[in-house]
């Protein structure tokens, strides 16, 4: 019988990305994997046999005497991307460390559109707002393969979503203040009005609380944030705005509705606060959209 592949993922973060890096267990379902990651995102991991996870910040030393057959670095950071020249390996793709830091040939389409782009910053920028594939169809080309709609492969709650609960995640991450749309409040209040109940995710101390807590809404009202990912994972209708990210990298997985700022190329990765752009979006236009996507959803769960 033919061994099974030894795979090694280098991805510690962020947190939505590894989601969406997971449908790399699909893409190879006999592996044997082994991944790096920030021991705080373990949780988003299913609990499945022939994975092994390691911390980055405590790595044992074991780990660099296992012979893998594929190494997927995907960490834009020195001293994960210098691991090449400890790992044993038969083939290396994406990010790796040599004076620099520079990417493999197969990972090119996806690390030019990048902070770490050979092409330079202004070049890059350009090529990722002038994109039109998703962050699977790179991740998949980088390793010889093609997406087909394969889903996210992490931890699955139990879903018992309560009826008409639209979860709203007013928050993200702190470098992007722009992706915090100004109109969650009087949308909260629009949705209630109409007989909906709100339900506004607050910081937990345990991540599978927070993945429970998405699991129990009927749908799902955020920016481009983990919260967007997870319920992409659990198939629950998601209204995303997108106001300064690129909003045509997000596969939709048929569950997610995207508003798109009529001027988001104009903050594209703005790191600094602009009314112009959290206010862009008219809380009519979400409202709209959110109650006519679950009314669509009601029709085809009757139906």
């Amino acid at each position: 019988m033919k061994a099974a592949q030894r795979i090694l993922v280098i991805k510690t973060g962020a947190a939505g990305d590894i989601v969406r890096s997971s449908i790399l267990f699909h893409l190879f379902p006999d592996a044997e994997w082994h991944w790096i990651c920030s021991a705080d995102y373990f949780p988003l991991f299913a609990d499945r046999p022939g994975l092994t996870l390691y911390a980055e910040s405590a790595l044992p030393e074991s780990v660099f005497s296992i012979p893998f057959d594929l190494v997927i670095s995907l960490e834009e950071d020195f001293p994960l991307a210098d691991y090449g020249s400890r790992f044993q390996y038969k083939q290396w793709e994406g990010l790796y460390w040599q004076n620099g830091l520079h990417y493999t040939a197969n990972a090119a389409s996806w690390y030019d559109r990048s902070l770490c782009s050979a092409l330079g910053r202004d070049q890059a920028n350009a090529l990722k707002k002038a994109g039109t594939r998703t962050y699977q169809d790179y991740l998949c080309q980088m390793l010889g393969k093609s997406f087909n709609g394969e889903p996210y492969a992490i931890f699955q709650p139990v879903k018992q979503p309560a009826t008409k609960r639209i979860g709203i995640e007013t928050r993200a991450a702190g470098r992007w203040p722009n992706k915090i749309w100004e109109g969650y409040a009087d949308l909260s209040a629009r949705l209630t009005a109409a007989g909906y109940e709100v339900f506004h995710f607050v910081q937990r101390d345990h991540l599978r609380d927070y993945m429970q807590e998405i699991a129990r809404c009927e749908l799902l009202v955020t920016g481009d944030t983990l919260s967007m990912h997870l319920a992409l994972a659990y198939n629950i209708p998601t209204v995303a705005l997108f106001i300064c990210t690129q909003p045509t990298e997000i596969f939709g997985y048929g569950c997610l509705e995207k508003i798109v700022h009529p001027n988001w190329e104009d903050y594209f990765f703005a790191q600094s606060y602009n009314p112009a752009a959290v206010g862009g979006i008219p809380v009519e236009t979400v409202f709209n959209r959110v109650t006519n996507l679950y009314q669509k959803r009601q029709e085809t769960v009757a139906g």
